[in-house]
């Protein structure tokens, strides 16, 4: 009996001893490879963190000869994850927080409904607070959103204007031309006159030379004449 503990408790040892030696020579599993995209400045600026791959197929006849086939496959990058978007810089300038695809312009990341707009930059600034589900992005079409706005307090844009080459979008702007006199940026950078941009969008733009000669950024900057295309003024 005595010889039979002893050899049950010499193999309990080695059963151990073996265990832990193949615990030690066991293969470890390999670390997860980051996808090519993530940490690029697409992923930080638009959110393209995923790799996606495009195959393409050319097929060339040769008569007799036969044909000769190509298969060329090309790599881009793309949102994954409404978290992509989120984390990106264009969240917060442009109000793009959500995945969205767009049959001309294909996966990317955008305003999918106006809480995503309301949370950007150019809903604060801008008074585009309301979003365009067509085309994914943050336009001003409510009075009250432009009122609101810091360029309704600096430049006069305080209430919506609808483009008249896009009626989809439509952005902030003034009302009459003497929104754009009493805007603190008349006095400021000349910009006095209200004038329809390229898109037909009422505008408080730098009008004239005078325009720019009576402001204050002719004094400080020198810009006392207006830029060729009536924007703003320019040394």
């Amino acid at each position: 009996m005595e010889r039979v503990g002893l050899w049950m408790a010499a193999w309990i040892v080695m059963v151990g001893c073996s265990k832990g030696f193949e615990d030690e020579i066991a293969p470890a599993k390999p670390a997860r490879v980051a996808d090519r995209c993530v940490g690029t400045d697409g992923c930080k600026e638009r959110g393209n963190c995923k790799t996606t791959s495009t195959t393409t197929t050319t097929v060339s006849e040769y008569g007799s000869k036969g044909v000769d086939v190509d298969r060329s496959t090309s790599f881009s990058c793309v949102p994954d994850t409404k978290a992509d978007c989120e984390q990106s810089t264009i969240c917060t300038s442009e109000g793009a927080c959500s995945v969205i695809e767009n049959t001309a312009l294909g996966r990317r990341c955008g305003a999918a409904s106006d809480d995503d707009c309301r949370r950007s930059d150019e809903c604060k600034i801008k008074g585009r607070c309301t979003t365009d589900k067509e085309f994914g992005h943050c336009q001003g079409v409510n009075d009250a959103d432009c009122a609101a706005s810091t360029e309704c307090k600096q430049k006069g844009h305080c209430v919506a204007r609808v483009e008249l080459t896009q009626k989809s979008r439509g952005l902030c702007g003034p009302r009459t031309a003497a929104d754009c006199k009493n805007a603190p940026n008349c006095a400021q950078k000349g910009t006095c006159t209200m004038k329809k941009n390229g898109r037909g969008n009422e505008q408080c733009v730098a009008g004239s030379d005078a325009d720019c000669a009576a402001s204050a950024i002719c004094k400080t900057e020198g810009a006392c004449r207006q830029w060729s295309n009536g924007d703003h003024c320019t040394k």
